[in-house]
């Protein structure tokens, strides 16, 4: 396995991971979201898998919304678990990037779901209109 190498766009500022042969890390690589070219970033690793309660779950609770007033984001911020970190991602309809998936591919698909389904429910009214329409001679 190749190690992993992060970047970040200085035209877009996405954020991404890439995987090369150690031979090949100072290869050109592009933006997956604007096809920029990229800089390699220093990174350490600062996760700890192996405690209950590792420091990136913990970083999360800064993005956390006190006030929303649901209880899964209230016991998260109090007690930031791995327990708890699943149920207030799902109690605010949050998820992690899928593989390739970027922020913006994410936005965009949104944004298709969302005109598909004005063109079905303008079709559907139209049609409705015509079934129901009254000729006048």
């Amino acid at each position: 396995m190749a190690p992993q190498y992060d970047y970040r766009c200085p035209d877009c500022n996405e954020r991404f991971t890439a995987f090369w042969p150690i031979a090949e890390r100072n290869t050109l690589t592009r933006c997956p979201n604007c096809d920029a070219a990229a800089r390699r970033l220093i990174t350490i690793s600062a996760v700890d898998c192996s405690s209950e309660c590792p420091k990136w779950i913990a970083s999360c609770r800064d993005v956390a919304d006190a006030g929303d007033g649901r209880p899964e984001t209230a016991q998260f911020l109090k007690d930031p678990t791995r327990e708890n970190y699943e149920k207030w991602k799902k109690a605010s309809g949050l998820r992690h990037l899928e593989p390739g998936e970027t922020r913006m591919n994410r936005i965009r698909r949104a944004e298709e779901l969302k005109a598909a389904e004005d063109r079905l429910t303008e079709e559907t009214l139209k049609g409705f209109q015509k079934d129901q329409s009254i000729k006048v001679s």
